[in-house]
């Protein structure tokens, strides 16, 4: 402290001071007289002390000279004016107690650098991202950033971006400092970012120990250039996984995208790839360049999809781009998925199932309402078998008095028929030659045992004495169906043999059925057609009660399992796995007779009905899951009226009520038909005229009818003798068979646009019985005539039979037909028969030839003998 003149200081009673101020932590502290009395200057000293600290220096705080008990004159004796100016902050003079520790302390140093923040999925900082840099130290370390941050050096690439510092982030007080760098533009690095060796400096700060203050030893090891941390401030490219649905989205569109608006063009390739869709069959093969203008940071790609019509489930492509130019790829793949949900074959099985269904619930109905008259009843063809005196009935008992379980004589169609039955194989797509008769082809035509297996039937009872009724039956059945999904049409048939046992005990029925049935069809619309082909095998255990003056009340239930192939047009077929199952339930009612309706015969019919269908997943076909539901009720009234010259006229009505639901045609419908015969025993004529049809229905492709008419003439019904006329002439589907015909249609909505349910059907045969008992007791000769067709004539035959006459027992039968080309098949065929039985031996022989139209010969000879 300077005075203007000498001063003397007395410290007798106290000694002078000076306040002096350090960190505000530390508050004030005392500065006491130390010497220099007699002189113009005084000495104030401070001893430093725990906790002195004062890293900004020391100052004098203004006016604080006291003299304490003490005295400052002047050499004459008077006192001295102690007011002074103070002193700032004066960073040369700082204060640290700990300084006097750590006079023998080791400084401390480096010994790690690393990068420790983390660049992403793609190893890339990008514009506006950190870098951190972590220095890791040999002990706890303080930063004073007062005076300037402490840095670190960091390098990119190419050489001529230079090198860039990374400032003081954080971390003093313990043992790793951050370091860090944010991304601008132009920095890229695609080599990652080195660390330069030794380049860590205090920059005005300083690093220190924390502990003793020493200053730290900043150098260190470097870090070479990292792939792992690369930088590049230009924009982002990436493209979005985009999907379409097949046949209502024209293409898949991906977005490809810029993370910011781009300051220059930019410019980037892409093309497409195949997944499990493949390039020229589920999509277009599209490939280009897009252009960002500046500004822009979004483009639209669109990649056309192919529609077919079956369900391939969901596929799938690639999307990729490459080569860009103005910024940098960061996602530059995506997935295209064509999500499927065409109709094929969800719509075809969801028919077929129904139709095997609904043949198997035929069956069931029939047993339930079938006679359980112990012996052998049957049919081949829809014509009953001849019994054992040679004779034909309606219900063809096929036994005699002294066996009535004997079987009849078959011709050869007739054996082929029902052992094909009793194989339950439905003629189709089996293993042999497909059954025609030998020496023969459908060409040429012979007869497809799917033919003569539709309408063949047999029925063996036997009652046991424990009062219990043994049923052994078989049957074959045949349905089409046909139907739309928007604009695809798909038809198809299904050809069912169905075996089965059954017991009956008083009043109640339980059967099991077991069936085998093929389906074929097809598809058709804008986007392809093909074919479908279905063979499915199974079981329908089933339950009845049938009682006198009550309802029969009935239930069943049934599982499958078979093969699919679908065939697209000009395509490679495609085989998958099939599984089925059925519930279904019903009622009939006793028929009653109504006074009031003019002794109409009423009776009443309801069921219920659901399916399931499914099919196997496979490459290029997606799992197939279908389903129906049917809900029935019906209603039938019948009248007979006799007239005066004995003719008798049948009028009948029909109504269905219906429900349809799942994944084929859907809501309410009303059904309604009826039908007219005339008879005339006298004159052994029979005219009928049947017609059905769906008359409203919710789903407006639903449409069904069908329409018959037939004339029969036999003037002398008890003999084979004469003549005898059989005509029928049909359109559309089933037109008659009461209220069952009317809830079971043959057909359903038709290809050929909803106009009804096909073509129909033609039969006419003409045959002349003559007398041969010359030749032979009780035989007759018949010259005989058949056509058939849907609609037009398909099959001719020409043929002379010999047979015994209604009556006249067992004797051997010949038949020689021939038959001439039709339609397409304009071959020729001829065969010659015989058969005999004798003595529990039946022998049949048969020469057949065929000759085709473009040439070639074949001939066959057969012999069967049967014990």
């Amino acid at each position: 402290m300077t005075f203007g003149a000498a001063v003397e200081v007395d410290t007798s009673g106290g000694t002078p001071r000076l306040k002096i101020k350090m960190d505000p932590r530390w508050g004030e502290f005392w500065a006491v007289y130390a010497g220099g009395t007699g002189t113009q200057s005084l000495t104030f000293v401070h001893t430093v002390a725990e906790p002195n600290t004062a890293p900004t220096g020391i100052a004098v705080l203004a006016n604080t000279l006291a003299a304490n008990g003490g005295t400052i004159r002047s050499a004459a004796g008077a006192g001295a004016d102690l007011a002074h100016a103070g002193l700032g902050h004066d960073p040369k003079h700082k204060v640290d107690w700990r300084r006097a520790a750590a006079a023998t302390a080791a400084a401390p140093t480096v010994t790690g650098v690393a990068v420790v923040s983390d660049a992403g999925s793609d190893d890339t900082y990008v514009l506006g991202d950190v870098i951190r840099i972590g220095v890791t130290f040999s002990e706890a370390v303080a930063v004073d950033t007062s005076g300037g941050a402490p840095r670190l050096t960091i390098d990119m690439d190419p050489a001529h971006w230079g090198a860039k510092q990374a400032g003081y982030e954080g971390g003093t007080g313990t043992s790793r400092l951050i370091f860090a760098h944010t991304v601008v533009r132009p920095n890229i690095s695609t080599q990652g970012i080195a660390v330069l060796a030794s380049t860590l400096e205090g920059n005005g700060g300083t690093i220190r120990s924390a502990a003793t203050g020493v200053d730290a030893n900043l150098a260190h090891a470097g870090l070479g250039h990292d792939p792992k941390h690369m930088v590049d401030w230009r924009p982002e490219l990436s493209v979005a996984d985009a999907e379409a649905r097949e046949g209502t989205d024209p293409a898949v569109e991906f977005q490809v995208s810029l993370s910011r608006a781009a300051t220059e063009t930019v410019t980037v390739d892409y093309a497409t790839a195949d997944g499990t869709a493949v390039a020229g069959e589920d999509y277009t093969a599209t490939s280009g360049t897009l252009t960002f203008a500046v500004g822009e940071i979004a483009k639209t790609v669109a990649v056309p999809v192919l529609d077919d019509s079956h369900d391939e489930g969901r596929e799938s492509f690639a999307f990729r781009l490459s080569n860009a130019t103005g910024a940098r790829i960061a996602d530059g793949e995506a997935t295209g998925t064509i999500a499927n949900a065409d109709p094929v074959p969800k719509a075809w099985l969801a028919r077929f199932g129904r139709s095997v269904a609904e043949q198997g619930v035929a069956a069931v109905r029939d047993r339930l309402a079938a006679g359980r008259a112990p012996g052998f009843r049957g049919r081949i063809a829809g014509q009953p078998l001849p019994d054992g005196a040679g004779t034909e009935t309606g219900t063809a008992d096929g036994g005699t008095q002294e066996d009535p379980f004997a079987l009849p004589a078959f011709t050869e169609d007739e054996r082929r028929a029902f052992l094909a039955l009793l194989a339950l194989e439905t003629g189709e797509g089996g293993e042999d030659d497909g059954g025609l008769e030998d020496g023969a082809t459908e060409e040429d035509g012979g007869t497809a045992p799917v033919d003569v297996l539709t309408g063949t039937s047999f029925d063996l009872v036997q009652d046991t004495d424990g009062g219990l009724s043994f049923g052994f039956w078989g049957r074959a059945a045949r349905s089409g169906f046909d139907g739309r999904e928007g604009d695809l049409a798909i038809d198809g048939e299904a050809t069912t043999a169905m075996l089965g046992t059954d017991w009956k005990r008083r009043d109640t029925l339980f059967g099991l059925m077991l069936f085998r049935s093929r389906g074929e069809g097809g598809y058709a619309g804008p986007a392809g057609a093909g074919r479908i082909e279905a063979d499915l095998s199974g079981l329908v255990p089933w339950a009845g009660r049938r009682m006198d003056g009550a309802p029969t009340l009935w239930g069943a239930v049934g599982t499958g399992r078979g093969e699919m192939a679908l065939t697209p047009e000009g395509g490679d077929p495609v085989a998958s796995g099939l599984r089925w199952s059925m519930a279904a339930a019903g009622a009939d009612g006793v028929p009653a007779t109504v006074a009031a309706l003019g002794d109409a015969e009423i009776r009443w019919r309801a069921d219920a009905l659901a399916t399931r269908t499914s099919s196997d997943a496979l490459d290029g076909l997606a799992v197939t899951s279908a389903g129906t539901s049917r809900l029935r009720l019906g209603l039938e009234a019948a009248w007979t009226r006799a007239l005066a010259t004995g003719t008798t006229l049948s009028p009948r009505l029909e109504f269905g009520l219906r429900h349809d639901g799942g994944d084929s045609e859907t809501g309410f419908g009303l059904e309604a038909g009826g039908g007219l015969r005339l008879e005339d025993p006298g004159h052994g004529l029979s005219v009928s005229l049947d017609g059905r049809a769906l008359a409203l229905h919710e789903d407006g492709n639903l449409k069904d009818w069908g329409l018959a008419v037939s004339l029969s003439w036999d003037p002398r019904p008890e003999t084979l003798l004469g003549p005898s006329v059989v005509a029928t002439r049909g359109w559309g589907g089933a037109s008659s068979g009461g209220v069952a015909a009317l809830l079971d249609p043959e057909t359903l909505p038709g290809i050929d646009g909803g106009t009804g349910g096909g073509s129909g059907s033609l039969g006419l045969e003409m045959a002349w019985g003559t007398d041969l008992s010359g030749w032979r007791h009780g035989m007759t000769g018949s010259a005989y005539g058949r056509v058939s067709g849907s609609p037009d004539v398909e099959a001719l035959r020409l043929g002379w039979r010999t047979a015994p006459d209604m009556g006249q027992g067992k004797s051997p039968d010949h038949d020689f037909w021939l038959e001439p080309g039709t339609g397409e098949g304009a071959g020729i065929g001829a065969g010659l028969k015989w058969s005999a039985e004798r003595r529990r031996v039946r022998s049949s022989t048969g020469i057949d030839f065929g000759a085709r139209e473009g040439g070639g010969l074949e001939a066959g000879f057969r012999l069967t003998r049967e014990w």
